[in-house]
C-alpha cells in the first residue's frame, strides 16, 4: 500500500515490533520466573540468550537512529512529533542506565553469596567430625567429596584421607586409578583386559578389609548393600561405619554421649552456617515492600534462592532429617520435631521431613499411627521417581506406612537387615499392625535367628488386640512358626504348631498347603506326605498336592508310589511339565526304562536345552547298554549344564569310561 495512510501504518507497526522485541529481550535478561533458565532449559537456550543481547543492542540503535538524530533543516517537525522523538530517545537512554542498575540490584547479592563462605563452612563442618588419624571416606555424591578434598588440601590434611566414590567402585578403571593414587592403601588392581563391572559382594569384602586397618566414614547418610554389614554412627555431618555386633540384627540406638555430641554440633552449626543458608534458600518477603520491589514483583521478577545455597540446604536437610529420625527413635520427640522443621526450612521440597514431622505431631499428641498401604504409594513422591532418589535426596522415613513400604523395597533388593529394621520400626510406631511383625519374623529366620522369630510369634499370640488379625493372617503365621521350629531342628515343635492350627481351623486347605510347603522346604518329606494326604482327603483332584506327593515319594525312595499321583495329574493336564519330569525320574528310578524314555522324549521336544532331560536319557541308554546314545546324551548334558557341579564331574568320568568303547 503506497498511500500515505498505508505507509504510516506500516512504519508504525515496524516501530511497535522493534519495541516489543526490545522490551521482551530485556525482560528475559532479567531472568523472570518464566525464563528458560528457571524452567530448566538454560543450556539449550544459551544461544538464544546471546541473540537476545544482540537484539537489545540492535533495537536500541534502531530507535536512537530514527528518533534521536538532528532533523533536516529543510524540514520542520511538528511540535508533537518532536515531543515523541525526544520521549523515545529519553526512554532508550533511561533503559541504558536503568537496566544495568536492575541487573546489579538483582544479581550482586547472589554473586556475593556464591563467592561467600558457605561452601567453606560446609566443608569445615564435614571435617569437624573426622578423626585426626588416617581414614577412608566414602560418598555416593562426588560434590561432597570434592568440597572436603579441597578443604583437606587447603588445611594440609589431604594425604590423611582416602576418598572413595562408591558409585564408581563398580568400574575396574576406577580401581586402577585408586591403585595409582593410593598404592599403599588400595589393594584392588584389575588387569586392563577386565572391563566387566564389580559384583556387590566383592566390593563389600574389599571395604571390609579396609575397615580392618582403617576408620571408615560416610559423608552423608545412605543405604544399600554396604549397610547390610555396617551401620552408621553419626558425628555431625559425617557417619562412622561400624560393623554390626555379633548376633545382632539391628544397629544400637545412639548413646547419651553421642546424642549430646550431635546436639551440640547442630546447635553450633545452626548459628554459624544454617541460618544464612536458610535465609538464602527461602528469603522472607518484605512486609512493606518499596517501590522497586513492587515494580519487580509486577514484572514477575521475584526473588529467587541462591543455587549454591539450595544445594547446601539439601545437604544439611538430609543430615538433619536423619538425626531427627534418630532422636525420634530415642523418644526425644520435641528435639526430633525441631530437626524436621529445620530440615524443611533448608529444603522446602524435603517430602521425607514433611512426612516425618506429621508423624511426630501424631506421636506427641498420643494419636495412633496406622499403616495405610497404597497400591502406588510412590505416586506421592512428586518430582522424585523412586525410593532410591527420594531417600538419597531427603533422608530416611520414620512414618509407619512409608517404613512398611520401604521395608518391602529393601527385601525385594535382598537387603534383609535394612528391611528388618524398617519392619521393627513399624512394630514400634503402629503396635497393632500384624503384617509387619510377620515380615520381621520371616527376616529373623532368614538371618538365622529363629529363636527371635518364635519370641515374636509368642508376643503376637498373647496380644489381645491382634487376635482378629491373627485369624486373617493365620496362613502366614503358621508358615513363620513352623519354619522357625524346623530351623531350630525342633520337629516336634513344628508338628505341634501345625496340629494346633489345623485343629483350630479344620478343613482349611490353605493351612495344610502351607504346612506342606514348610516341611518340604526343610526336607521333612515324611511329614509333608501326612499333610498332603489331608489335602487330598479334602480335594482329591488337587493338582499341586498330587505333584507334591509324587515329588515327596521320590525323595524318600518310594518310586512306585510316586507314579500314580503324577499320572493322575497328567490325565487332567497333559502340559504339566513338572509332573511329567517327576514321573520320568520316578520311572527311571523304578527301573521302568521304556516309560521313563517316553516321558523324557516328550520333555525334550518342549525343552531342547534342559540338561536334566539329557542326563535322564543318558542314564536310560547306559542301563540299556546303548553306548553311542549314552555318550551322545552325556555330551549334550555337558553342553547345557554347569560344569562345576558334582553331577557334571560324575558325567565327565562316565564319558571317559564310555568313549573308548564307543569307538
Amino acid at each position: 500500500d503506497s498511500s500515505k495512510l498505508g505507509v504510516a501504518l506500516a512504519t508504525f507497526m515496524f516501530h511497535v515490533v522493534h519495541g516489543l522485541f526490545l522490551i521482551a529481550c530485556i525482560w528475559v535478561a532479567m531472568d523472570p520466573t518464566l525464563s528458560p533458565r528457571n524452567k530448566g532449559f538454560g543450556s539449550p537456550f544459551l544461544t538464544f540468550y546471546y541473540l537476545g543481547a544482540l537484539s537489545v543492542g540492535y533495537c536500541s540503535g534502531y530507535f536512537l537512529l530514527l528518533f534521536g538524530g538532528e532533523p533536516d533543516r529543510s524540514k520542520r517537525l511538528p511540535p508533537h512529533v518532536r515531543l515523541i522523538n525526544n520521549a523515545i530517545t529519553g526512554i532508550i537512554w533511561l533503559l541504558l542506565l536503568l537496566v544495568p542498575w536492575v541487573l546489579v540490584y538483582r544479581n550482586l547479592p547472589q554473586i556475593r553469596m556464591t563467592n561467600g563462605p558457605m561452601l567453606k563452612q560446609y566443608a569445615a563442618l564435614l571435617a569437624k567430625g573426622l578423626p585426626p588419624q588416617r581414614a577412608v571416606l566414602l560418598s555416593d555424591d562426588p560434590r561432597r567429596s570434592l568440597l572436603l578434598h579441597a578443604y583437606s588440601a587447603q588445611t594440609g590434611k589431604g594425604k590423611d584421607y582416602l576418598f572413595l566414590d562408591t558409585a564408581s567402585l563398580v568400574w575396574p578403571e576406577y580401581h586402577r586409578f585408586l591403585k595409582k593414587k593410593y598404592p599403599r592403601l588400595w589393594e584392588s588392581n584389575p588387569p586392563k583386559g577386565i572391563v566387566q563391572s564389580a559384583e556387590p559382594l566383592g566390593l563389600v569384602q574389599l571395604v571390609s578389609r579396609l575397615a580392618a586397618t582403617n576408620s571408615l566414614y560416610y559423608l552423608h547418610p545412605s543405604f544399600g548393600y554396604y549397610f547390610e554389614f555396617f551401620y552408621l554412627e553419626p558425628h555431625g555431618l559425617v557417619y562412622k561405619l561400624n560393623q554390626y555386633p555379633t548376633n545382632a540384627l539391628f544397629a544400637p540406638l545412639p548413646s547419651g554421649d553421642l546424642i549430646a555430641e550431635n546436639e551440640a554440633f547442630w546447635a553450633t552449626a545452626d548459628e554459624q552456617a544454617l541460618q544464612p543458608v536458610a535465609a538464602a534458600v527461602t528469603p522472607l518477603p518484605n512486609k512493606k515492600p518499596g517501590l522497586i520491589e513492587s515494580l519487580l514483583k509486577k514484572a514477575h521478577l521475584a526473588r529467587e534462592s541462591n543455587h549454591d545455597a539450595a544445594i547446601l540446604g539439601g545437604f544439611y536437610s538430609r543430615a538433619l532429617d536423619y538425626w531427627g529420625v534418630e532422636m525420634q527413635k530415642c523418644g526425644q520427640l520435641t528435639n526430633a520435631a525441631a530437626h524436621f522443621e529445620r530440615a524443611l526450612e533448608l529444603n522446602p521440597d524435603n517430602l521425607v521431613a514433611q512426612v516425618n514431622l506429621e508423624c511426630n505431631k501424631n506421636l506427641q499428641a498420643g494419636q495412633k499411627s496406622l499403616v495405610q498401604v497404597s497400591k502406588s504409594i510412590e505416586d506421592e513422591f512428586g518430582k522424585y521417581r523412586n525410593w532410591d532418589q527420594i531417600m538419597g535426596e531427603n533422608g530416611p522415613f520414620d512414618e509407619p506406612s512409608f517404613c512398611y513400604e520401604q521395608g518391602r523395597v529393601f527385601v525385594r533388593n535382598n537387603l534383609y537387615r535394612q528391611g528388618a529394621a524398617q519392619f521393627d520400626r513399624v512394630k514400634t510406631l503402629a503396635p497393632e499392625n500384624l503384617v509387619a511383625r510377620i515380615w520381621l519374623s520371616q527376616l529373623y529366620i532368614v538371618s538365622q535367628m529363629p529363636g527371635e522369630a518364635l519370641k515374636l510369634v509368642d508376643q503376637i499370640r498373647t496380644q489381645a488386640n491382634l487376635l482378629d488379625s491373627v485369624r486373617t493372617n493365620r496362613t502366614e503365621l503358621l508358615f513363620v512358626e513352623a519354619s522357625a521350629h524346623l530351623a531350630l531342628n525342633d520337629l516336634r515343635g513344628a508338628e505341634a504348631a501345625v496340629r494346633a492350627t489345623t485343629q483350630e481351623y479344620p478343613g482349611d486347605s490353605g493351612l495344610l498347603a502351607t504346612a506342606t510347603q514348610v516341611y518340604m522346604k526343610y526336607l521333612r518329606y515324611t511329614n509333608a506326605l501326612t499333610t498332603i494326604e489331608q489335602e487330598l482327603n479334602i480335594a482329591p483332584t488337587n493338582m499341586n498336592a498330587l505333584v507334591n506327593k509324587g515329588y515327596a515319594c521320590i525323595q524318600i525312595g518310594a518310586f512306585e508310589e510316586a507314579i500314580p499321583p503324577l499320572t493322575q495329574v497328567l490325565t487332567m493336564d497333559t502340559n504339566n511339565y513338572s509332573a511329567l519330569l517327576n514321573r520320568a525320574i520316578a520311572c527311571l528310578r523304578a527301573n521302568k526304562l521304556a516309560a521313563a524314555q517316553r516321558d523324557y522324549e516328550l520333555l525334550q521336544k518342549a525343552f531342547p536345552t534342559a540338561h536334566q532331560i539329557y542326563y535322564g536319557l543318558a542314564e536310560i541308554a547306559w542301563q540299556n547298554k546303548d553306548t553311542n546314545a549314552a555318550v551322545r546324551n552325556y555330551q549334550l548334558y555337558l553342553a547345557n549344564a554347569q560344569t562345576n557341579t558334582a553331577e557334571a564331574k560324575f558325567v565327565s568320568e562316565r564319558l571317559k569310561q564310555l568313549k573308548p568303547a564307543s569307538r
